[in-house]
């Protein structure tokens, strides 16, 4: 079940990402791909946790902090 969560999440940030890269041009593409990637990450994590068993639900936000403490 969790497989299946975390599959469709990755699913739905790599269409996000594609589509504001695709927008702008070479430069901006960049730019705009990362900042839509840190925002569909929230976003569509927070709509699955909302929907997530417990016990998913409590792994999401250490994870999510952690990830983008990484990046940083």
């Amino acid at each position: 079940m969790i497989k299946t969560h975390a599959r469709k999440i990755a699913e739905r940030v790599v269409r996000v990402v594609l589509n504001a890269y695709n927008r702008g041009d070479r430069d901006t593409g960049v730019d705009r791909a990362n900042d839509a990637t840190e925002q569909a990450v929230r976003q569509i994590v927070a709509e699955y946790a909302q929907r997530a068993p417990v016990m998913f639900r409590s792994l999401i936000p250490p994870l999510l902090d952690k990830t983008i403490e990484d990046d940083e």
